[in-house]
């Protein structure tokens, strides 16, 4: 998309900016720190004595709960852990605060973060089921994590998808509690919680290790702000938690803590052998179906103008939002949202001109969706990164919510700061390649049914749009979808909560299994992943979490 946002947002910056960190003025507490002031440095805590050691640590750098990331389900577990005066909470987040950012207030410049400081810039393998192709996994590397670059869009998935977690349990205790009826309303980080003298907050610094004492229980983190930089140690008197999402939980957890033979590849000494880490990894596949439409549907000028006109209007809507908050820019761009089930009943035998049933059906019940289905006022390629010159036109993405092909997270090598290898292994199953394909004719159809037909002009015919791509036969159809299906942002289940005979990395309290003090909270602990956004989960994941931790603590 059009680099002339990003410069005209910094015009803007101060504005969100003063609105955002005016705690830092009235605070009683300095909620923000760096490594230093914060860890004891390796080197110096490995020279002395295990008594002095001891009492260092126990003195200046120990904490009741060190939180590993500072996305969204620590935020909230921040706020409810420090609700107690006498226990001390640590954050540590690999990414910097938003201040000055205005990209993670403006919901629709959300991709201003994206391949930029503020994002992980993360790519799978290539993947088999996508014409070899090497996808962007953009992870958000800010304070907040991925709900500060997800355009503010949130829901739940359905009630029958928390029901299912419970089940999976096969009644361990706290298992009930997972159920949809068990959740309820979330807090966040505010500026009065970051005001609370037993919270601090390390920013700018990755967590590469946790450590353990001889009776495998989690003592502390150490951590850095750069690869060759000084390692810094902070304790934790009684429990690390990961929340550092799906991709980094796995990493950092194969420290240690993973499958055998992973770690034992990599000569990394073995503390748990667990090997449910790492597995399992679901994403939302999506597909972007592109449609003519006529002058006036389209919003495309707002965020990638093509000439001088289209700039002004551009500026408008950014000072439009910067002062009154309104306008274009607080689109989440895709507004427009359906779930729906394509795989069996009377839509599913509709769009695929009578053909039976999706043989395998992945939902959790049967009100359930396998389908999300998002209307968007503008197109793009590669999550908005490559010129894509076409006339006005809408997006309807489609996307299918209970995949059944799953993948992996491993080690590139022992080194904490290489990038892991990610194998979503999209595409894998004929399932998923009839959900999407049937999601693909349902879109089309859409755009021969009105209202939403007299919005389309039937009469441009572009290489780059798809205004027959559904009447396409379904091989040609799917050659398409290998061609440009791309991750729909939401990788889960990577320390999925499930029995250890199951594959599950924690029990139905987030404890990881085989150690003591350490505990996962994080979108990776779903068991399947919701058929819906992840955000509103992880946020209701982590206000579980927070319960049963102040239970066992």
């Amino acid at each position: 998309m059009s680099t002339n946002v990003n410069t005209t947002l910094a015009v803007g910056a101060a504005v969100i900016a003063a609105g955002t960190t005016a705690y830092a003025l009235s605070s009683r507490a300095r909620p923000f720190y760096t490594a230093n002031e914060i860890g004891q440095p390796v080197d110096t805590l490995s020279a002395k004595s295990s008594k002095d050691r001891k009492s260092s640590t126990t003195a200046n750098h120990e904490f009741d709960f060190v939180i590993v990331g500072g996305g969204t389900a620590a935020m909230v577990l921040a706020n409810r852990l420090t609700e107690q005066s006498d226990v001390n909470v640590l954050v540590i987040e690999a990414g910097k605060t938003s201040r000055g950012v205005p990209a993670s207030r403006i919901p629709g410049a959300f991709f201003q973060l994206q391949r930029t400081e503020r994002d992980w810039s993360y790519w799978t393998t290539p993947q088999k089921g996508c014409h070899n192709r090497e996808l962007a996994w953009t992870r958000t590397k800010i304070l907040g994590g991925c709900s500060s670059g997800n355009a503010m869009m949130f829901n739940l998935g359905a009630p029958q998808d928390y029901d299912e977690w419970a089940r999976l349990q096969k009644g361990a205790e706290g298992a009930e509690g997972w159920a949809y009826k068990g959740f309820k309303k979330a807090a966040y980080l505010t500026p009065e919680v970051l005001a609370r003298p037993n919270l601090k907050v390390v920013c700018g610094a990755q967590v590469t290790k946790i450590r353990f004492n001889d009776a495998k229980r989690a003592i502390g983190v150490e951590f850095g702000e750069k690869k060759d930089g000084p390692v810094y140690f902070v304790g934790a008197r009684k429990e690390v938690i990961l929340s550092a999402g799906a991709i980094n939980t796995s990493q950092i957890l194969l420290s240690g803590i993973g499958p055998q033979s992973e770690l034992t590849k990599h000569s990394i000494p073995i503390v748990q052998h667990l090997p449910g880490v790492g597995q399992n990894l679901a994403d939302h596949i999506v597909f972007n179906s592109c449609f003519p439409t006529r002058p006036g549907y389209s919003a495309g000028r707002y965020y990638t103008p093509k000439n001088f006109g289209e700039q002004l209007s551009q500026l408008g809507a950014i000072a439009q939002y910067l002062i009154k908050g309104r306008g274009p820019m607080t689109t989440n761009v895709q507004q427009c949202v359906a779930f729906v089930r394509v795989g069996d009943g009377k839509i599913g035998r509709k769009v695929d001109g009578g053909e039976g049933d999706v043989r395998e059906d992945s939902t959790s019940g049967e009100d359930a969706p396998d389908v999300e289905v998002m209307v968007a006022p503008m197109v793009w390629r590669d999550h908005g990164h490559k010129k894509f010159d076409v006339p006005e036109a809408i997006t309807i993405t489609t996307s299918v919510l209970r995949p059944t092909s799953k993948g992996t997270v491993t080690l590139k090598s022992a080194d904490p700061w290489a990038k892991p290898l990610i194998d979503p292994c999209y595409l894998a199953t004929k399932h998923d390649v009839d959900i999407l394909v049937r999601s693909v004719k349902l879109a089309y159809q859409f755009t021969n049914t009105e209202p939403l037909k007299s919005a389309i002009d039937q009469t441009v015919k572009h290489p780059l749009l798809d205004h027959d791509l559904g009447s396409k036969s379904k091989a040609e159809i799917e050659d398409v979808i290998r061609s440009r299906a791309e991750t729909g942002y939401h990788p889960s289940c990577t320390a999925r909560m499930a029995p250890l005979e199951d594959g599950g990395v924690v029990d139905a309290r987030l404890r990881v299994y085989g150690v003591e003090g350490l505990r996962v909270v994080d979108a990776s602990v779903q068991p399947e992943i919701v058929s819906g956004h992840t955000t509103g989960p992880t946020t209701a994941i982590a206000e579980r979490a927070a319960d049963l931790i102040k239970e066992d603590c």
